[in-house]
C-alpha cells in the first residue's frame, strides 16, 4: 500500500501529513488513484494541482479538534468567582474530560486547578462526583503556556515557553483524542488565531452584573460563525451548549 506525504500551506502555516491509500479503479479528477499523487512520476509523493483540495480534506480528518469549555453567567461573565458549582456540573465536565487526552492552560488557570484536584483524587474525601472529576482531571496530560511558572506540580504536566500558535498546530497534528483548552486568556488568544474548533459553554442562571465578559477585548479578522450542534438543560437550570466552528 503506497505511502503519501501531503504538505501545503494554509494561512502561511505549513501542514504535513502522512497516510496510506488503497489503489482505486477511478483515476479521475481529484482522485488519489493518480500515479503522481501516490508517489509516481515527478511528484515525489506529494499532492499537487487539483489533488491539493483532496489533500486538505484528508488532513482535516486527521487533525485533533481543539475544544474550549467554560462556565458563563446569563450576562456573559466568565469570572470563576461569580459561578456556582455542584455535583451535576462536575459530572458534566468529567464526561468532557473523558473525550480528550490533553489539556492546555495558562499559568493562572493551572494554579487554580493544581494541586487542588490531584489532592482530591488522592485523598478521596470529597463527594463521589468530585472524586470522579479529580481522577479524570489528574490522568489527562497537561500543557501549560507560561514564561513565569518555574516548575510543574505533577508528572503529567509540561511547561511550554515557545510560540503558542506553533505549539498548538503541532499538538493538533499528533495522534490522540481531542484537546481541551481551559481558562480565559490562552483560549482567547487561540480564538484570535482561529485554532479553536469547538466551543462548550455552560450558561448558569445567574446575572453577575459585573466581572470580566467572555472574549472581552479580543480582535478577530472576521466574524466567527458558529453552529449549535447540541444543547442540554441540566436539572440545576444550567444550559450546556456545544458549538462547532463553521
Amino acid at each position: 500500500m503506497p505511502a503519501v506525504t501531503i504538505d501545503f500551506r494554509i494561512g502561511g502555516v505549513l501542514y504535513e501529513s502522512k497516510a496510506e491509500f488503497r489503489p482505486t479503479a477511478h483515476l479521475g479528477h481529484g482522485s488519489f488513484g493518480r500515479e503522481r499523487a501516490v508517489g509516481g512520476g515527478n511528484s515525489g509523493g506529494r499532492a499537487v494541482g487539483a489533488d491539493a483540495g483532496w489533500a486538505k480534506r484528508a488532513l482535516k480528518i486527521r487533525v485533533r479538534n481543539l475544544i474550549f469549555a467554560i462556565n458563563l453567567t446569563a450576562d456573559g461573565c466568565c469570572d470563576h468567582t461569580k459561578a456556582v458549582g455542584g455535583d451535576e456540573i462536575l459530572e458534566h465536565y468529567t464526561q468532557l474530560l473523558r473525550e480528550v487526552d490533553l489539556q492546555v492552560f495558562g499559568r493562572k488557570t493551572y494554579e487554580l486547578m493544581v494541586p487542588y484536584w490531584p489532592e482530591v483524587a488522592k485523598s478521596q474525601s470529597a463527594t463521589r462526583a468530585s472524586i470522579e472529576f479529580a481522577r479524570a482531571f489528574d490522568t489527562v496530560k497537561k500543557v501549560v503556556f507560561s514564561r513565569t511558572l518555574s516548575g510543574a506540580e505533577d508528572k503529567n504536566t509540561r511547561i511550554v515557553r515557545t510560540n503558542l500558535q506553533d505549539e498548538i498546530l503541532k499538538l493538533k497534528q499528533e495522534q490522540g483524542k481531542n484537546i481541551l483548552a481551559g481558562g480565559v486568556d490562552i483560549p482567547s488568544q487561540l480564538v484570535e488565531l482561529g485554532l479553536v474548533d469547538e466551543f462548550r459553554f455552560v450558561v448558569q442562571p445567574i446575572v453577575a452584573g459585573e466581572g470580566r465578559r467572555l472574549f472581552e477585548g479580543i480582535h478577530l479578522q472576521e466574524k466567527l460563525q458558529l453552529k449549535l450542534v447540541e444543547s442540554k438543560i441540566l436539572k440545576s437550570g444550567f444550559v450546556a451548549l456545544r458549538y462547532l466552528k463553521q
